[in-house]
C-alpha cells in the first residue's frame, strides 16, 4: 500500500518538475521587458522604435540612429487561489497561494554602425517566477494539511536570455534583423512525498537542475506608407533544455528519519527532464494617423503543441522513469495599444491584451492554475535632452478556471496579477 502511494506521489513530482520549468506564455511568461512598450500592451511589433526592438522586433534596430541605451525593472505581484471541497467532507473552502513578489530586470542597447547597418544587445527574462501553496489550510477554525501538497508545494524557474542582434536597411521602406539567444535556465522544487493525509508522515524532497540552450530571433519591418503605416513580423525561436538535477530526500531535516522500508527507493540521486519552450511569431501593425498619435496592433502565435508529453528520467534508478501525455495546444495573444504625446516630450499610453492559456482542462492543476488572461495597461513617459524615463502599470485576471473531471484536483482556480514597470533610457546622436 505504501509502495503504491509512493509511486503515485513520484509521478506527480515528475509532472511538477516539467510544468514548473515550462513556464509558458500565459502562465509564467513575461512579455514586459520595457516600460514604454508595456504601457502599449506590447503592441509594438510594427513600431519597434526603441532599443527594446531587440526583443519585440530586431528589424526595428535599423530604423534608429546613434547610440541607444535603456535599463529597467518590472515588479510583478501575482495572486492565485483555489476553491474546492475538503477531501472526505462536504465542506467547501478557499485556499490562497503564498504571496511572492518579483523584480525582473531588463537591458537593451542599440548602435547604428553604418547608414544601413545597426547592432543591438538585449538581456531579459521571458520565463520565470514561483508557485507556492501553504502547508496547512484553515478549515472551520481547524488547521488542516493542504491536500494538494502531493501535487505541488513550491517550484521556481529562472531563465536569462542574452540576445545580440544585427539589423539591415535593405531599402528606405524595408528593414530586416535577427540574432542569437544564449539562454541559461534553472529550476528548483521543494515538495513532500505524501504517505498519508498527516503532515507528520511526509518525506521532504528538494530537487534542482539547470542547463544552457541556444535559440534565435528574426524580424521584418516594412514602412508601407512612410510616417503613416508600418507592418512587421517578428520571430523568437523556442529553446530546448535537458534539465539535469540533484534530488535529495529528507524527513524532519535528516535522511536518517526516512522510514526504513522506503530508504532503498527514496535515495538521493539524479533526475533529468527534457523541455522544449515554444516558438513565438508576432504579426504587427503600427499606424500614425496624426503627428502626436501612435496606434499599435499585434497578433502573437505561440506553438505550445510542441509540449505533447512529459518524460522524466532517473538515470540512477530507471524503474522510476515516467512518460505522460500532456497535449497542450497552440495559443494566441491579441495586443492593442496607443500612445498620445500630450506635449512633444510627454507621451501617455493605454493598451489591452487577450492571452490564451495552453493547458487543456484535463491538465489544469495547482502547479499551474492558468486560463485565458485579460490584461489592461496604462503608462507614460518624459524625455529631456536625450534622457527619458518611462513608467507603466498592468492588471490581469483570468476569471474562473475549472478543470475537467479527469484533472488531478477538482475545484475552481482564480488568478490575478499587478505589474509595474520603470525604464531609464538615453539616446546619443553620433
Amino acid at each position: 500500500m505504501r509502495t503504491t502511494r509512493y509511486f503515485a506521489a513520484l509521478i506527480s513530482l515528475c509532472s511538477v518538475l516539467a510544468l514548473g520549468a515550462s513556464a509558458h506564455g500565459a502562465g509564467f511568461g513575461i512579455n514586459e521587458h520595457s516600460a514604454g512598450p508595456m504601457g502599449m500592451a506590447g503592441a509594438v511589433t510594427g513600431i519597434a522604435n526603441t532599443p527594446a526592438a531587440g526583443f519585440f522586433n530586431p528589424a526595428g534596430l535599423a530604423t534608429q540612429t546613434g547610440l541607444g541605451l535603456e535599463a529597467g525593472m518590472t515588479f510583478i505581484a501575482p495572486t492565485a487561489s483555489y476553491t474546492g471541497m475538503v477531501p472526505g467532507t462536504s465542506t467547501e473552502t478557499d485556499v490562497a497561494a503564498v504571496d511572492n513578489y518579483f523584480y525582473i530586470p531588463n537591458f537593451h542597447a542599440s548602435y547604428r554602425i553604418h547608414d544601413r547597418v545597426a547592432a543591438g544587445l538585449s538581456v531579459y527574462v521571458p520565463y520565470g517566477l514561483t508557485m507556492e501553496w501553504p502547508t496547512t489550510v484553515d478549515v472551520g477554525g481547524v488547521e488542516t494539511a493542504w491536500w494538494g501538497r502531493g501535487i505541488i508545494q513550491k517550484i521556481s524557474l529562472e531563465t536569462v536570455f542574452i540576445n545580440p542582434n544585427v539589423a539591415v536597411k535593405l531599402h528606405d521602406r524595408i528593414y530586416i534583423g535577427g540574432g542569437v539567444s544564449i539562454v541559461k535556465g534553472a529550476v528548483t522544487l521543494n515538495r513532500p512525498v505524501t504517505m498519508s493525509n498527516q503532515i507528520a508522515d511526509d518525506v521532504d524532497l528538494e530537487l534542482s537542475g539547470e542547463d544552457w540552450a541556444v535559440g534565435g530571433t528574426a524580424g521584418v519591418l516594412v514602412k508601407v506608407l512612410p510616417d503613416l503605416l508600418n507592418v512587421g513580423v517578428a520571430f523568437r525561436s523556442g529553446v530546448s533544455f535537458t534539465f539535469s538535477g540533484d534530488a535529495a530526500f529528507t524527513k524532519d531535516g535528516s535522511a536518517d528519519n526516512i522510514p526504513t522500508g522506503l530508504r532503498a527507493r527514496l535515495t538521493d540521486g539524479k533526475a533529468e527532464a527534457d523541455l522544449n519552450l515554444p516558438h513565438v511569431v508576432s504579426f504587427g501593425v503600427g499606424a500614425f494617423p496624426i503627428e502626436p498619435l501612435t496606434l499599435g496592433f499585434a497578433f502573437d502565435v505561440i506553438t505550445w503543441s510542441s509540449y505533447d508529453k512529459l518524460a522524466i528520467r532517473f538515470p540512477d534508478n530507471p524503474e522510476l522513469s515516467t512518460s505522460e501525455p500532456k497535449e497542450w495546444r497552440n495559443t494566441i495573444a491579441i495586443r492593442v495599444g496607443g500612445e498620445y504625446r500630450v506635449m512633444p516630450n510627454l507621451p501617455v499610453r493605454l493598451g489591452f491584451i487577450f492571452d490564451q492559456g495552453p493547458p487543456p482542462p484535463a491538465t489544469v492543476g495547482p502547479e499551474l492554475p492558468d486560463g485565458d488572461r485579460y490584461e489592461f495597461t496604462v503608462g507614460g513617459g518624459y524625455m529631456f535632452k536625450g534622457f527619458r524615463v518611462d513608467v507603466a502599470y498592468q492588471y490581469l485576471f483570468t476569471g474562473d478556471i475549472k478543470p475537467s473531471d479527469s484533472a488531478p484536483l477538482q475545484g475552481t482556480y482564480h488568478s490575478t496579477g499587478h505589474l509595474a514597470g520603470v525604464t531609464l533610457g538615453y539616446n546619443l546622436d553620433i
